[in-house]
């Protein structure tokens, strides 16, 4: 049995179970505000639930119906909060090993929503959460929002070439070689040949 006392998901810290339903332990849960919440050990783990309602409460009344609308699941910046959280947070998550696995985390200010929008506002379109330092934790200081080229240009995964004075990605030089295909000119930049003047950058 998951070990679930005492942790803490967004403003509900787990005091002990207190029962079942449909098969499921239910927790009993201390809001921040001070209220008490029984909720699904599945909701709390996935951040179904993070509060006892208090959030959605405080945000219709002090933010008005624009920033409660980004509680529905048509909002792109809940929806980029809750993947943040859940790459962070949760083992069954598909990316966990390269975020929560490697130390990764996401500083208290930014485990409530309202907080999150506060600081980070709506996404540009075509924009995504990147973090400046790729081995920094998703805090106001260290994330800003990034188009799809600036997020590639970070990530621990890139590959950069070299042709005299010019760095750039591989992915990118590849695109301004018509002879090959982008997977051939990457084996070939791989295995160490020169392609078109480039070579990879070690």
């Amino acid at each position: 049995m998951i070990l679930m006392a005492g942790k803490k998901f967004g403003r509900l810290t787990v005091l002990e179970e207190d029962g079942r339903a449909n098969g499921q332990i239910v927790w009993r849960c201390r809001c921040d505000c001070g209220n008490f919440a029984s909720i699904r050990g599945h909701a709390l783990r996935k951040l179904t639930s993070t509060s006892c309602g208090c959030v959605r409460r405080e945000l219709s009344r002090r933010m008005g119906q624009r920033t409660a609308k980004h509680h529905r699941s048509t909002s792109t910046v809940y929806w980029r909060w809750k993947n943040m959280l859940n790459r962070c947070r949760d083992p069954e998550n598909r990316y966990f090993d390269r975020y929560g696995g490697r130390g990764i985390s996401v500083c208290d200010r930014w485990q409530i929503f309202e907080n999150f929008f506060a600081d980070m506002g709506d996404p540009p379109p075509e924009t995504y959460l990147e973090r400046r330092n790729n081995d920094g934790n998703y805090e106001p200081s260290n994330c800003y929002w990034a188009s799809r080229q600036e997020q590639d240009l970070n990530k621990c995964s890139a590959i950069w070439v070299e042709r005299g004075s010019e760095k750039t990605l591989l992915t990118l030089a590849a695109r301004r070689q018509t002879k090959l295909s982008l997977s051939t000119f990457r084996k070939r930049i791989l295995a160490g040949d020169i392609v078109d003047g480039w070579r990879r950058k070690l």
